[in-house]
């Protein structure tokens, strides 16, 4: 897993229970995955080659790759992926649903749960900045991560 932080270049190497914040991006590098715990109980799920940009507390951007978000209360998360605004709204219980980037469009696919998902033009407004905590995944058993180790970054030549 690596992190970049919004006024910086350079690319670090993040652990696991480490604190990431607004305007960061993280990336999962080749056979890893990241989970990301929210305070609001928001959980995202990382599959490998992926890379998102933490926006706020409810709204991020899916630059590449594919992102499993899990809801366990009521939550609402606007995503922008591919340059498609997706707002997931979750009204009841527990909820999954998997966004994708393929061909340079949005995919999304509804796992679990109900959500309401709505396309939008605008991001809402944003909630202060608030941390949030990551750990890496190597598989989701029934919507749970197991933690891992992070695997090396040597393939991506990026400073530690």
């Amino acid at each position: 897993m690596r992190r970049k932080k919004e006024e910086s270049y350079d690319w670090r190497l993040i652990k696991n229970s480490q604190k990431v914040f607004t305007e960061d991006q993280i990336f999962s590098g080749e056979n890893s995955t990241v989970s990301i715990q929210f305070s609001n109980g928001l959980i995202l799920l990382m599959d490998q080659n992926s890379l998102v940009k933490i926006t706020s507390l409810d709204a991020m951007s899916l630059l590449q790759g594919k992102l499993t978000t899990i809801f366990d209360k009521e939550t609402q998360l606007s995503i922008d992926v591919a340059g498609e605004i997706i707002v997931l709204k979750n009204t009841n219980g527990r909820a999954q649903a998997e966004l994708e980037i393929i061909d340079s469009k949005a995919s999304l696919k509804n796992i679990s749960g109900e959500l309401e998902v709505k396309r939008d033009n605008s991001l809402p407004t944003q909630n202060p900045v608030e941390e949030t905590t990551t750990s890496s995944s190597n598989a989701i058993e029934d919507g749970k991560a197991k933690t891992i180790s992070a695997p090396s970054f040597k393939d991506l030549n990026l400073k530690d």
